[in-house]
């Protein structure tokens, strides 16, 4: 069978990307091309992922190394250059087999005009050395200028070190099922597996491992032994105070981590309910829990608007997950720098305010609402409640004492990076009795 050209098929998956806005995974390339072997999958994903997370970088290569843009039709032949240019100069690969298996990926595209001009360019590229430093930060961090702005503004001169840490390979994280086994087990059984792997210092059942494997092929996937859930993201169900008998929410819920997690660390019967607009999305919740042989409520609706399920004070805790711009996770979600837009946010925010006004009224006295979001940005977090306190005299602030994060006047933030973890802020918010 003909080896398929893997920098073409690279070319269509990050059309799909940036053309047709589409979200990407390394799953991605498994649903779409099963019958790839697990190294061509890896270096598919390798120039993807690269491509995503330098695009803005390497764009400026190739538009000042032409004497002319590419038209618009042509859009594939500029991301088969981007692909060249980030294999020589991110993967150090040999210049003849970049730029060989490059001019070859033309006729794969049905673009046999563009052989010559890709063979051109990218030799001509490949003699020359790349200073980074010489570019203007948003091009040489490859971040779009209004985000580079906002994260000015928020974050003072720790925003060089955001958009740095943005461009870092997120560590594969895994959250064992303390129903099942302890961390230390599931440790012993990944050791048994030579598979390499440290302790999650903020959570007590968390684990980096060393590499990103499949997970489906780690040891006890199918017996639902760990979950895939970000060092910040287990903080939650940590910061709810689950006690036994507490009905609980978990609002705008998939894919369900947060969910798991508070059903594993439960420490006695409780009640959730796991609310999910998305009926997708629930498939995959189903999907999950039955994987970790878990049970809960499951209710397909907008969590802004619940007065068919509830209209009195019911919950004791309710978990806030809100739609965030997701600039917490960029590293692991490069395409974000792509998809994202300025005008997204105000909306964003507009979406997160009406969900905090909605779930409110549902939570008891003396309950608490916890509010988290993979955002870094200040009006999506710390301003987003602190006007939620403005209007809300019955809420009062809970303090999260803790050895991670940076202490805002309301709620605590992670940053990319710390203790390799991604960007959340959590605020907790009791309901005076």
């Amino acid at each position: 069978m003909k080896k398929q050209n893997l920098r073409a098929l690279s070319c269509l998956l990050l059309q799909q990307i940036i053309k047709d806005k589409k979200t990407f995974s390394a799953d991605t390339i498994f649903q779409q091309y099963p019958n790839l072997s697990p190294s061509d999958h890896n270096f598919t994903a390798s120039l993807i992922f690269g491509v995503l997370r330098w695009f803005y970088l390497l764009e400026h290569i190739i538009n000042s190394a032409m004497e002319k843009p590419l038209k618009e039709k042509d859009f594939d032949i500029k991301l088969l250059l981007l692909i060249g240019v980030y294999q020589l100069y991110f993967l150090h690969t040999p210049p003849h087999a970049a730029v060989n298996e490059c001019v070859n990926a033309c006729q794969t595209l049905k673009k046999i005009w563009a052989k010559g001009l890709v063979n051109a360019l990218l030799n001509k590229l490949s003699k020359q050395t790349l200073d980074v430093e010489a570019y203007p930060i948003p091009i040489r961090t490859a971040h779009p200028v209004w985000l580079m702005k906002i994260l000015k503004k928020d974050w003072g001169d720790r925003y060089i070190d955001i958009l740095q840490q943005n461009n870092q390979r997120a560590p594969l994280s895994i959250r064992v099922n303390q129903r099942k086994m302890s961390r230390t087990e599931y440790s012993n059984l990944l050791t048994e597996a030579h598979i390499d792997m440290n302790p999650i210092a903020s959570s007590p059942v968390g684990l980096h491992l060393s590499e990103n494997s499949k997970v489906s092929a780690l040891p006890g996937f199918k017996e639902g032994l760990f979950s895939v859930q970000d060092a910040s993201a287990q903080l939650a169900a940590e910061l709810l105070d689950i006690a036994p008998n507490q009905t609980i929410l978990d609002a705008c819920s998939a894919p369900g981590g947060k969910t798991t997690h508070i059903l594993e660390k439960a420490p006695g019967p409780i009640t959730l309910f796991s609310v999910e607009k998305n009926k997708y999305k629930i498939a995959l919740l189903e999907e999950n829990l039955a994987r970790l042989q878990l049970q809960c409520t499951l209710i397909n609706a907008d969590a802004s608007d619940l007065s068919q399920h509830w209209q009195t004070p019911i919950f004791d805790r309710i978990l806030l997950d809100p739609p965030c711009s997701g600039t917490g996770v960029i590293r692991r979600h490069p395409d974000i720098k792509l998809l994202r837009q300025a005008q997204d946010i105000a909306a964003l925010e507009q979406q997160q305010a009406q969900l905090l006004r909605a779930l409110w009224p549902l939570l008891k006295p003396n309950g608490i609402l916890l509010y988290s979001t993979c955002s870094i940005l200040m009006s999506e977090n710390e301003e987003q409640i602190a006007e939620f306190f403005n209007s809300n005299p019955d809420a009062v602030a809970c303090p999260i004492e803790a050895n991670w994060g940076i202490e805002l006047p309301y709620g605590r933030q992670i940053l990319p990076g710390e203790a390799n973890m991604d960007g959340f802020y959590y605020a907790k918010i009791k309901k005076a009795g």
